[in-house]
């Protein structure tokens, strides 16, 4: 499980890229002293060992899931939404 730390994201550029393999997902929300997070969990693909079960979770609190929208709006070009 990870929460990422917004405050040392980088862009990094890399020299090969490849597209993964397109896997379930599912997101949840909880709050813990009285912030709220956006949970995001991978299953892996279906050749996995353990089917079903989460292989990676990645939460956002409020402050770094705006950050990210506002990286997606970037690099995306996305107009923002009201």
């Amino acid at each position: 499980m990870a929460r990422i730390d917004f405050s040392h994201l980088e862009k990094r550029e890399r020299e090969r890229h490849s597209l993964q393999t397109s896997v379930l997902a599912s997101y949840s929300t909880f709050i813990v002293d009285g912030e709220k997070y956006f949970q995001l969990d991978t299953y892996g693909t279906k050749d996995r060992q353990i089917v079903g079960q989460s292989s990676q979770k990645v939460q956002f609190s409020k402050q770094t899931a705006e950050k990210l929208i506002d990286i997606l709006q970037h690099e995306f070009k996305l107009l923002r939404r009201i």
